[in-house]
């Protein structure tokens, strides 16, 4: 992909420019596959900085790309809303992936959130020349969304205090999910309420990682025999390792289990399994 000259116009455009004095929401206001740091791409011609919140809540399937030129971006927080938001965050050149950070300043910072049936793409299915690096300094929050982390990307959610938190909540529409397909999430502690196994279903596979300090898996409302609340194939691992107090929790009902087969599970200085009421720890292959 190449910049387009309006593409270029635009960047040159805002140089000079007046930038807001104080965080503020700057929305995204183009559908068409651009670079992050085209300034005609966003409300008010401005790119968001490190003081701003970037908001991406409009309908389409579409590419938010980074190069040399944009370089790792900071801002202070993220939203991708809307039924039919589905964005990707990719790259368009170096070897190793650029990095997007959600630094914390103040409570309240450092913090990406997808909600309303939206979907983030950290990366590109098939092709990991296009794998980019989401960092959340505090909190991600997915709720009634999905995510995707490809081959070689990963979103990382860890603090110093070891309270970084990744959480999911999701109602079972089939496209709200998580698939880890060879890309890593990293998290302290990582939680997934998956309220109807038939469709919401987070899986990691081809060599996709989950590592968490704790990771609680939660399907109140599917039995078990539907569809496991969480699937780690095809060489995907869980590893839960960090400290004394790691642990897997998987359930509080009958509906809530974890399936491995063909991927791994590793548990050092923990609390143990829980499998909850009822619930199913499963493991098939390498554990």
């Amino acid at each position: 992909m190449k910049r387009k000259t309006a593409w270029l116009v635009a960047c040159i455009g805002v140089v000079g420019m007046p930038l807001p004095v104080a965080a503020a929401d700057i929305n995204l206001t183009s559908t068409s596959d651009g670079f992050f740091d085209g300034g005609l791409n966003w409300a008010g011609s401005v790119v968001p900085g490190a003081g701003d919140r970037a908001v991406f809540d409009l309908a389409g399937t579409y590419d938010v790309v980074w190069d040399a030129i944009t370089g790792d971006r900071v801002n202070e927080n993220l939203l991708i809303t809307g039924a039919s938001t589905d964005i990707g965050l990719v790259r368009n050149d170096a070897a190793t992936p650029y990095d997007y950070r959600l630094q914390t300043v103040l409570p309240g910072t450092g913090e990406a959130v997808l909600s309303g049936g939206a979907r983030l793409r950290v990366g590109e299915l098939g092709n990991p020349s296009r794998a980019m690096n989401l960092i959340v300094d505090s909190r991600m929050t997915v709720t009634d969304a999905g995510l995707t982390i490809a081959e070689g990307s990963s979103v990382t959610v860890n603090t110093a205090t070891g309270l970084g938190e990744f959480s999911m909540s999701n109602d079972g529409v089939p496209q709200r999910t998580l698939l880890i397909d060879g890309g890593l999430l990293s998290a302290d502690n990582v939680r997934l309420d998956l309220n109807e196994g038939l469709f919401a279903t987070a899986e990691v596979r081809n060599g996709g990682t989950i590592n968490a300090g704790t990771l609680s898996v939660n399907n109140p409302f599917s039995p078990t025999f539907v569809r496991s609340a969480l699937v780690v194939t095809d060489g995907g691992s869980i590893d839960v390792t960090r400290d004394l107090f790691s642990s897997i929790e998987v359930g509080n009902s009958s509906g809530a289990n974890m399936f491995v087969n063909g991927g791994s599970t590793v548990i050092a200085n923990n609390t143990g399994v829980g499998n909850g009421v009822g619930g199913d720890g499963d493991r098939r292959g390498r554990g």
